[in-house]
Protein backbone atom coordinates (compact mmCIF):
# COMPACT_ATOMS: atom_id res chain seq x y z
CA UNK A 1 0.00 0.00 0.00
CA UNK A 2 0.61 3.72 -0.77
CA UNK A 3 1.75 5.84 2.22
CA UNK A 4 -0.26 8.70 1.68
CA UNK A 5 1.04 12.55 2.61
CA UNK A 6 -1.79 14.11 4.45
CA UNK A 7 -1.48 17.35 7.02
CA UNK A 8 -0.86 16.10 10.86
CA UNK A 9 -0.58 18.32 13.63
CA UNK A 10 0.97 16.54 16.88
CA UNK A 11 -0.50 18.99 19.65
CA UNK A 12 1.68 18.54 22.85
CA UNK A 13 3.00 21.34 25.21
CA UNK A 14 5.56 21.15 27.51
CA UNK A 15 6.16 23.24 30.96
CA UNK A 16 9.78 24.93 31.02
CA UNK A 17 12.09 23.24 33.60
CA UNK A 18 15.68 22.75 34.68
CA UNK A 19 15.12 19.41 35.49
CA UNK A 20 16.91 16.74 33.19
CA UNK A 21 14.70 15.41 30.63
CA UNK A 22 14.72 11.63 29.20
CA UNK A 23 14.15 12.69 25.68
CA UNK A 24 13.67 8.82 24.93
CA UNK A 25 11.25 8.03 27.60
CA UNK A 26 9.40 10.92 26.56
CA UNK A 27 9.66 10.28 22.90
CA UNK A 28 8.57 6.52 23.87
CA UNK A 29 5.77 7.59 25.80
CA UNK A 30 4.15 10.25 23.13
CA UNK A 31 4.43 7.10 20.94
CA UNK A 32 2.38 4.98 23.26
CA UNK A 33 -0.16 8.13 23.88
CA UNK A 34 -0.55 8.54 20.15
CA UNK A 35 -1.27 4.66 19.56
CA UNK A 36 -3.75 4.68 22.41
CA UNK A 37 -5.70 7.62 21.03
CA UNK A 38 -6.19 6.17 17.41
CA UNK A 39 -7.65 3.12 19.39
CA UNK A 40 -10.10 5.28 21.42
CA UNK A 41 -10.96 7.35 18.09
CA UNK A 42 -11.37 3.65 16.52
CA UNK A 43 -13.19 1.70 18.84
CA UNK A 44 -15.46 4.47 19.51
CA UNK A 45 -16.09 3.98 15.20
CA UNK A 46 -16.53 0.38 16.08
CA UNK A 47 -18.83 0.79 18.71
CA UNK A 48 -20.84 3.06 16.97
CA UNK A 49 -20.90 0.55 14.00
CA UNK A 50 -23.18 -2.30 15.93
CA UNK A 51 -25.14 0.67 17.08
CA UNK A 52 -25.68 1.17 13.43
CA UNK A 53 -25.90 -2.67 12.36
CA UNK A 54 -29.07 -2.61 15.91
CA UNK A 55 -31.17 0.23 14.30
CA UNK A 56 -30.75 -1.48 10.98
CA UNK A 57 -31.78 -4.84 11.97
CA UNK A 58 -34.69 -3.12 14.52
CA UNK A 59 -36.03 -0.12 13.40
CA UNK A 60 -35.49 0.13 10.03
CA UNK A 61 -35.66 -3.49 9.42
CA UNK A 62 -38.55 -2.82 7.48
CA UNK A 63 -36.88 -1.34 4.59
CA UNK A 64 -34.05 -3.92 4.75
CA UNK A 65 -34.20 -3.88 0.75
CA UNK A 66 -32.98 -0.40 0.75
CA UNK A 67 -30.07 -1.14 3.88
CA UNK A 68 -27.71 0.43 1.76
CA UNK A 69 -29.81 3.04 1.09
CA UNK A 70 -30.61 4.24 4.67
CA UNK A 71 -26.93 3.25 6.11
CA UNK A 72 -25.38 6.21 3.47
CA UNK A 73 -27.92 8.42 3.24
CA UNK A 74 -29.24 8.39 6.92
CA UNK A 75 -27.39 6.60 9.23
CA UNK A 76 -23.39 7.84 7.77
CA UNK A 77 -24.28 11.33 7.06
CA UNK A 78 -23.11 14.54 8.83
CA UNK A 79 -25.98 15.31 10.26
CA UNK A 80 -26.96 11.57 12.19
CA UNK A 81 -24.35 11.99 14.84
CA UNK A 82 -23.06 10.04 17.56
CA UNK A 83 -25.81 11.66 20.47
CA UNK A 84 -28.50 11.12 17.53
CA UNK A 85 -27.91 7.55 16.86
CA UNK A 86 -27.84 6.81 20.53
CA UNK A 87 -31.15 8.51 20.87
CA UNK A 88 -32.51 6.02 18.23
CA UNK A 89 -30.79 3.81 19.89
CA UNK A 90 -32.85 4.35 22.67
CA UNK A 91 -35.99 4.06 20.89
CA UNK A 92 -34.97 0.75 19.78
CA UNK A 93 -33.83 -0.43 23.34
CA UNK A 94 -37.06 0.72 24.52
CA UNK A 95 -39.23 -1.30 21.27
CA UNK A 96 -37.50 -4.04 21.32
CA UNK A 97 -36.51 -4.42 24.98
CA UNK A 98 -32.87 -4.74 24.44
CA UNK A 99 -32.13 -3.70 27.81
CA UNK A 100 -33.61 -3.31 31.10
CA UNK A 101 -33.03 -1.55 34.23
CA UNK A 102 -29.62 -1.47 35.37
CA UNK A 103 -28.23 -3.21 32.01
CA UNK A 104 -29.56 0.09 30.36
CA UNK A 105 -28.47 2.44 32.51
CA UNK A 106 -25.15 1.48 32.33
CA UNK A 107 -24.88 1.18 28.89
CA UNK A 108 -26.20 4.52 28.57
CA UNK A 109 -23.36 5.63 30.86
CA UNK A 110 -20.98 4.03 28.77
CA UNK A 111 -21.78 5.46 25.36
CA UNK A 112 -21.91 8.92 26.87
CA UNK A 113 -18.10 8.40 28.34
CA UNK A 114 -17.31 6.83 24.86
CA UNK A 115 -17.80 9.65 23.14
CA UNK A 116 -16.68 12.33 25.82
CA UNK A 117 -13.25 10.35 25.70
CA UNK A 118 -13.07 9.72 22.02
CA UNK A 119 -14.01 13.82 21.76
CA UNK A 120 -11.25 14.66 24.58
CA UNK A 121 -8.58 12.85 22.48
CA UNK A 122 -9.52 14.18 18.89
CA UNK A 123 -10.09 17.52 19.76
CA UNK A 124 -7.59 17.84 23.10
CA UNK A 125 -3.91 18.58 23.54
CA UNK A 126 -1.28 16.34 25.32
CA UNK A 127 0.52 18.37 27.62
CA UNK A 128 3.41 17.78 30.37
CA UNK A 129 4.24 19.17 33.40
CA UNK A 130 7.46 18.16 35.35
CA UNK A 131 7.54 14.74 33.91
CA UNK A 132 3.85 13.83 34.31
CA UNK A 133 1.45 13.47 31.47
CA UNK A 134 -2.00 15.04 30.99
CA UNK A 135 -4.72 15.45 28.17
CA UNK A 136 -6.15 18.75 28.17
CA UNK A 137 -9.58 19.18 26.88
CA UNK A 138 -12.84 21.12 27.43
CA UNK A 139 -16.21 19.66 29.13
CA UNK A 140 -18.34 21.70 30.31
CA UNK A 141 -15.19 23.11 31.87
CA UNK A 142 -10.92 23.26 31.02
CA UNK A 143 -9.71 19.59 32.45
CA UNK A 144 -6.58 18.37 32.38
CA UNK A 145 -6.57 14.32 33.47
CA UNK A 146 -3.49 13.25 34.32
CA UNK A 147 -2.67 9.86 31.57
CA UNK A 148 -1.92 7.13 34.39
CA UNK A 149 -2.95 3.49 34.43
CA UNK A 150 -5.69 4.06 36.45
CA UNK A 151 -7.48 6.68 33.81
CA UNK A 152 -6.56 4.15 31.11
CA UNK A 153 -8.35 1.26 33.07
CA UNK A 154 -11.36 3.78 33.21
CA UNK A 155 -11.31 3.93 29.43
CA UNK A 156 -10.64 0.48 28.86
CA UNK A 157 -13.63 -0.69 31.03
CA UNK A 158 -16.14 2.09 29.37
CA UNK A 159 -15.00 0.81 25.93
CA UNK A 160 -15.16 -2.93 26.55
CA UNK A 161 -18.52 -2.56 28.56
CA UNK A 162 -20.17 -0.73 25.71
CA UNK A 163 -18.40 -2.65 22.80
CA UNK A 164 -19.45 -6.10 25.01
CA UNK A 165 -23.14 -5.50 26.03
CA UNK A 166 -23.99 -4.13 22.12
CA UNK A 167 -22.20 -6.68 20.11
CA UNK A 168 -24.42 -9.25 22.57
CA UNK A 169 -27.58 -7.13 22.01
CA UNK A 170 -26.88 -7.54 18.04
CA UNK A 171 -26.54 -11.58 18.33
CA UNK A 172 -29.88 -11.89 19.64
CA UNK A 173 -31.46 -9.65 17.39
CA UNK A 174 -29.67 -11.68 14.66
CA UNK A 175 -30.82 -15.21 16.54
CA UNK A 176 -34.20 -14.26 16.00
CA UNK A 177 -34.08 -13.38 12.42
Amino acid sequence: MKPINIPFRHSTEFSISTDPVDVLHNSAFNERVNLRKEKIISGAVAIEDVIKNILLTTIFEEISTNRELITLSILDSDWCSFGAKRKLLNVAIDTFQLFKGKEKSTLDKHLSKVMKYRNAFAHGSIISKDGVYYLKYFDSKSIEQELDDEFWEKIETCFMGAFTALTQAESTILAKA
